[in-house]
């Protein structure tokens, strides 16, 4: 099943306007930490995002498969459960998650429906 474009354009927006504009430069501390190198950073946003967006998508693609950038991260054996899935949705719930941080507009939601 393909899912509506209007329908995850407003799911998109939704989560862009209330999950991550809020936090666009403002997030220190704990809220931040590193993965692979002191410039790859991962933050609550991220995490927060890749959460709602796995649960919202999905739904609107019943049977569809999820594979977010921090969860693949964490644990890369996700991914082998993808070739059995048929379509799924492939996120980077923050690109560009430094620029964010350091309050720089150049960062950006990825989502694709494969």
């Amino acid at each position: 099943m393909t899912p509506d474009p209007a329908r995850v354009r407003a799911v998109l927006e939704t989560v862009a306007e209330e999950e991550i504009a809020p936090y666009f430069g403002r997030l220190q501390g704990e809220a931040v930490r590193t993965k692979s190198s002191p410039n790859d950073l991962v933050t609550i946003v991220d995490e927060k995002v890749e959460a709602t967006l796995r649960s919202a998508l999905v739904d609107l693609a019943p049977g569809s498969a999820f594979i977010g950038e921090e969860a693949a991260t964490a644990n890369p054996e996700i991914v082998k459960g993808l070739g059995g899935a048929g379509r799924y949705w492939v996120v980077d719930p923050l690109d560009g998650t430094r620029n964010f941080v350091r309050g720089v507009e150049e960062y950006g939601l990825i989502v694709a429906y494969v």
